[in-house]
């Protein structure tokens, strides 16, 4: 399976299901479609994330952390999706995650981030730097001289 299909799922549910159970889902399933790119984004530079608990956070963390403005923009927009993913998730009275606007600018948010992860990935000479400042960065992050 490819994250893609969890973006469009999203996408599907903010058009056929237009109450607060399918609004929910499309968060958590864009959320997820963006999340599961970046971890994709991430292996292509042989970067492995640790196991759980904390492989949203760690993912998050990297992402921002990439030397890219524009990568690291996405990590940004990332965390506020998971912020959002986990209102809708978990905070059953927080009605605010349940509007058809606030789901449809999420799955929109979530096409952002993978779209400038594959911007990136397919530019060799960016990949390539980014790859190579985000190795930096995890070897830091992860106190391997």
């Amino acid at each position: 399976m490819r994250p893609h299909a969890f973006w469009q799922l999203a996408d599907r549910l903010t058009i056929s299901e237009k109450n607060p159970e399918g609004f929910r889902s499309a968060i958590s399933r864009a959320y997820y479609a963006a999340f599961l790119t970046a971890v994709d984004f991430l292996g292509a530079m042989n970067i492995s994330l640790l196991g759980s608990p904390g492989k949203h956070t760690e993912l998050l963390n990297i992402l921002g952390n990439t030397g890219d403005a524009a990568i690291d923009a996405a990590g940004d927009q990332l965390v506020r999706l998971r912020d959002e993913r986990n209102k809708a998730d978990y905070d059953l009275s927080n009605r605010g995650v349940e509007s058809e606007s606030n789901a449809c600018f999420r799955v929109k948010e979530a096409f952002s981030v993978i779209a400038e992860l594959n911007r990136c990935r397919l530019d060799a000479s960016r990949f390539a730097t980014v790859t190579a400042a985000t190795q930096a960065w995890v070897k830091k992050l992860r106190g391997i001289p």
